[in-house]
């Protein structure tokens, strides 16, 4: 949604928008909504997200067949949980980005394509996550 703290369309810290005063962020604690990925073929995958971290380099890009995208902030982590190596997940201290159909699709017509998979039919989905290293920013 365009000026809103869900427009993700220009570059900058998913930190910068997660604490403003808007009604769908306080209800989620954050970030735990689905982007609509603006696609001319449902069937093609395109780019979905781009996720930098300045100091390193590192660079996550995501790219998917799915029309829709989850993007969830690690907003009910509470510290029992744990993470790779064993850490423990605390509040806000992690993201995930998931290819995915319409929410409630199957329950509106106008949710094209609907999630539907008849006896017999296969359903396949295409993710891909690209990690590179880019040149450090220079302070």
């Amino acid at each position: 949604m365009k000026e809103t703290p869900f427009d993700f369309r220009e570059k900058h810290r998913i930190g910068d928008n997660i604490a403003a005063d808007d009604e769908q962020l306080r209800n989620a604690k954050g970030y735990d909504h689905n982007w609509i990925i603006d696609k001319t073929d449902v069937k093609a995958y395109t780019w979905n997200a781009k996720l930098t971290e300045p100091k390193s380099g590192r660079e996550m890009q995501l790219w998917s067949d799915q029309v829709g995208m989850q993007f969830y902030s690690g907003n009910f982590f509470k510290g029992n949980s744990t993470g790779k190596c064993g850490k423990t997940l605390n509040y806000r201290e992690g993201l995930a980005l998931e290819p995915q159909f319409f929410p409630d699709a199957i329950n509106h017509e106008t949710l094209a394509p609907v999630p539907v998979l008849r006896p017999g039919e296969e359903y396949h989905q295409l993710c891909i996550y690209k990690f590179v290293v880019l040149p450090k920013e220079k302070k």
